[in-house]
């Protein structure tokens, strides 16, 4: 054994400890003390969404019906890498910032008078319709465009915003500001666009409007802890990933959920839909990376910090919080929301002033910090605690929890949100809020590819690539090997886990599906002992960087790693006869073999359903490979009927590790019947084999067969497929069919039935593979039926009982019930009446 393991871990109860290799567990036992990974979050007092809100209805986005007029003269103009303006003589402009183009575009735009249309009531355009081209794509910085407001429209009779139109749906367009006349919007894209006034939505008077996405059902499940993505171009998601959340989950909602009718997103991909974990969020993998790639690659790039920035020094709350309801009103959809703080910073107006590395010369304050959410709703909402107006928000620093950006009426603002810009700073006043809407600043489009990824795992290029290596101390030695997906362990084996590829501090954690075992920090290693109990264990390995987040220490998510141990014990194997027939409160002999198929001698107890006796739960010492058969007795009901019934076997080594097996028994009482049992053997070398029975008119036949391959001169264990038994016809009955199409071992169990008599004679054939002449499949939940006119004298009708849940011969004159369980090779059985 490697010295790492005899002379380093001290057994310290049932936690060994390793000096050197760190903290090791000892599989199924209670877990040691250990710290979990810090959480970042404080219990929340916010109640849960779902419970202020219930269940969300979403609503339908409105189909926008326009008819536009004849086109002005298009204006063409080519804007080169040092940006440049394109107006129309209605007084349209769109303003080019440098740097937008740096091969240079064409536009062409296009104004078209809107001469009908069908919107909500209350919706009215509130300008001509442009059609802008510039080339398609999205540009690298964010594009104004001033709108004038047509005649006859008054802003306080309702708010007036941007929109997007493609011909049958709207959505809403960022707002920057207005003036007298006209009103400005961002956008990095172009499409047909138009102002709308919503009549009645005004500072004093706004709608509740509920899109009905529900934090707690769309939101994800775990928090913005920030990870080590980085884009090669620099960007990173070590401050959170907080964009990457909201706008990978309104994707979702609105293009999966909406229009595709998929589940929820909340919970999903827990675990990476393996088995729940509720408890740790840590091996949510995928929607880790996922949320991060859509960080880096999407989001806090300067443009739109920037935008925030020229929001901010405008000061205008009122604006902001009117374009929300109104998108939120017209298109029933979710959008983004963004709060932020600002400050001066001479540095920053300095690189402005110079016009260097991508700064404006605007004299706007410095972005100090910010943070992404989902806003649904808007409107007044009543909890527990108080009534409140504002924006209802999905807070990826507080999944599931209902929380809003209040608006403060009586000054015209919002008062300011606490939140952080990751879950580790989330007690941050932000003063400042933003309507960011959807596809205008961020590239709708790559985000359905970044989700097409997603199974493939999209953070390939910004995560590292970590390597695990397990070294594995066993009774005969050590080998060392990649991790994969899974160990093969004996009890007691100790693993040794080192982890290469990391760039910093790192902490490693061990859990068991969703409980931690351990967590170490020195040498990127951690250690394990496998169970005394066997069994498949489903354990995670948790890597995470260790940082300072504000001064503050903190961790970000690198990698979480999910493999299973599959600890090896004793294997047995028993086989009762499936049925067992007696007169009523009869005390009936029942045959067990017992088969220990594994390499050490096993101690054997018997337990049932029903009363034992004759010793059966007396222990038998049963060696390796051997078999053994005991004679309990089963004491039957007084009443008649079918008592289905379960023998359990348990088992245990030397070392004291436990199996066990059962199998079911049908326990067949019958009143007042004379019943004559008969025996016999028949040996079929290959091929099939036929034991062949002749009935009285008017009896009952229980037929029960035994298989048992031989080869080489030795039995072996009892034919596959396993058992065939049957109830009384009046009883209901099922198919086990475990074994898979391709298994070699597939078998039929075939009933024939001659017809020529009027006893009728009944034959049990096994065959194993090949292909019937005839047979029906019966994968059907409704019984089969073969009408007697498909049955000649002296003719054999074949039924697959492979996945069926009864199958009748005859229809009212012979019925024979087939059950089938696929043990590993057991006793088969059929009840018959004829």
């Amino acid at each position: 054994m490697r010295n790492w393991r005899t002379s380093t871990w001290l057994v310290v109860g049932a936690v060994v400890v390793a000096a050197a290799a760190g903290t090791a567990w000892m599989l199924g036992a209670p877990a040691p003390p250990s710290s979990e990974p810090p959480p970042a979050v404080a219990a929340s007092d916010d109640p849960l969404a779902l419970d202020v809100l219930g269940p969300g209805q979403p609503g339908t986005p409105v189909a926008a019906s326009l008819d536009p007029g004849d086109a002005s003269p298009p204006v063409a103009q080519a804007v080169g890498p040092g940006g440049g303006e394109i107006s129309l003589d209605d007084g349209l402009t769109i303003s080019v910032p440098a740097g937008v183009h740096p091969d240079g575009a064409a536009y062409t735009v296009t104004a078209r008078s809107v001469e009908d249309w069908s919107l909500p009531d209350g919706v009215v355009p509130a300008s001509a319709l442009y059609e802008i081209d510039n080339g398609g794509g999205y540009a690298d910085d964010v594009i104004t465009v001033r709108m004038p407001v047509a005649a006859g429209i008054d802003p306080a009779d309702g708010f007036v915003m941007g929109f997007f139109w493609d011909g049958t749906e709207l959505e809403g367009l960022p707002f920057v500001t207005a003036d007298t006349g006209s009103v400005t919007v961002a956008t990095r894209h172009f499409s047909s666009m138009l102002l709308l006034q919503v009549l009645g939505i005004t500072e004093a008077s706004v709608p509740t409007v509920d899109t009905g996405f529900r934090p707690g059902s769309d939101d994800w499940q775990f928090h913005n802890y920030g990870s080590v993505a980085r884009d090669p171009g620099g960007f990173t998601a070590r401050g959170g990933h907080c964009m990457g959340q909201t706008l990978t989950s309104i994707w979702y909602f609105v293009e999966r959920h909406l229009a595709r009718s998929e589940p929820h997103l909340f919970g999903r991909y827990d675990n990476d839909g393996r088995f729940p974990t509720t408890a740790l969020e840590y091996d949510d993998r995928l929607g880790y990376r996922l949320a991060s790639t859509a960080q880096v690659e999407h989001t806090w790039t300067w443009p739109y910090v920037r935008h925030a920035e020229r929001l901010a020094a405008r000061g205008d709350d009122r604006s902001q919080f009117l374009a929300f309801a109104t998108a939120a009103y017209v298109t029933r959809e979710p959008q983004v929301v963004v709060i932020y703080d600002t400050a001066t910073n001479l540095l920053l107006d300095a690189l402005r002033s110079l016009d260097i590395i991508g700064f404006s010369s605007d004299a706007v304050p410095a972005w100090t910090r910010g943070h992404a959410m989902v806003g649904y709703g808007v409107g007044t909402i009543t909890t527990s605690m108080a009534s409140v107006d504002g924006i209802w928000v999905a807070d990826p620093n507080h999944p599931g929890r209902m929380r809003v950006v209040r608006w403060d009426a009586a000054r015209g603002g919002f008062a300011p949100y606490i939140s952080g810009d990751s879950a580790w700073r989330a007690g941050t006043p932000f003063p400042h809020v933003a309507y960011y809407g959807l596809s205008a600043l961020f590239d709708w489009g790559a985000l359905g590819d970044l989700w097409g990824r997603f199974d493939q795992d999209p953070g390939q290029v910004h995560f590292p690539a970590l390597s695990v290596t397990a070294e594995t101390d066993t009774e005969t030695g050590t080998t060392t090997a990649p991790l994969g997906d899974s160990l093969e362990l004996s009890p007691g084996d100790a693993v040794l886990l080192t982890v290469g590829g990391t760039t910093g501090a790192t902490r490693l954690y061990l859990y068991d599906a969703d409980v931690l075992l351990a967590s170490f920090t020195q040498d990127n290693r951690l250690g394990f002992e496998a169970s005394r109990t066997p069994g498949t264990y489903h354990l995670g390995l948790y890597v995470a960087e260790r940082t300072t987040c504000s001064g503050a220490p903190c961790e970000l998510f690198v990698d979480f790693i999910r493999f299973d141990v599959v600890v090896a014990g004793p294997r047995i194997m028993i086989t009762p006869d499936p049925v067992v027939e007696a007169a009523p409160g009869a005390r009936v002999p029942l045959d067990v073999d017992i088969q220990n198929l594994g390499t050490q001698p096993v101690t054997v107890t018997l337990h049932s359903g029903r009363s034992l006796e004759g010793g059966c739960a007396d222990a038998d010492t049963v060696a390796a490979g051997a078999v053994v058969r005991r004679t309990c007795h089963v004491i039957a009901p007084a009443e008649s009927g079918d008592y289905p019934f379960t023998i359990t076997a348990l088992g245990t080594d030397p070392a004291g590790v436990q199996a066990s097996t059962s199998m079911e028994v049908y326990l067949i009482v019958t009143a007042g019947a004379d019943t004559t049992t008969s025996t016999t053997q028949a040996t079929a070398a290959a091929g099939p084999l036929r034991i062949a029975l002749t009935t009285e008119p008017g009896s009952e036949v229980n037929v029960t067969a035994t298989c048992v391959v031989t080869w080489d001169g030795q039995s072996h264990a009892p034919c596959p497929p396993g058992r065939l038994q049957a109830s009384r016809p009046d009883a209901s009955t099922e198919v086990w069919a475990d074994r898979g199409p391709d298994d070699p071992w597939a078998s039929w169990v075939v009933l024939t039935v001659d017809t020529s008599g009027d006893g009728g004679s009944y034959t049990l054939e096994v065959t194993e593979g090949g292909d019937p002449s005839w047979f029906v499949s019966t994968g059907q939940t409704n019984p089969l039926s073969i009408p007697r006119d498909r049955v000649a004298a002296g003719d054999f009708a074949y039924a697959e009982v492979r996945g069926a849940t009864t199958a009748s011969i005859g229809e009212d004159e012979t019925h024979f019930y087939l059950l089938y369980h696929d043990g590993f090779g057991e006793a088969t059985g059929i009840w018959a009446q004829p």
